[in-house]
């Protein structure tokens, strides 16, 4: 499922422990929006 791009099944702790497992840090950051923008939004990148 994961393969897929379906998450439906998949926890975010325990898609945290898959990535952490693969040998990936898990990093997530909470800042407020800028007020240039009216909403706030959820961003995922990888480096």
């Amino acid at each position: 499922a994961l393969m897929q791009g379906k998450l439906t099944e998949f926890t975010t702790e325990r898609l945290f422990r898959f990535l952490n497992a693969l040998g990936c840090d898990v990093e997530i950051v909470v800042k407020t929006k800028p007020e240039s923008r009216t909403t706030a939004r959820v961003t995922v990148t990888s480096a």
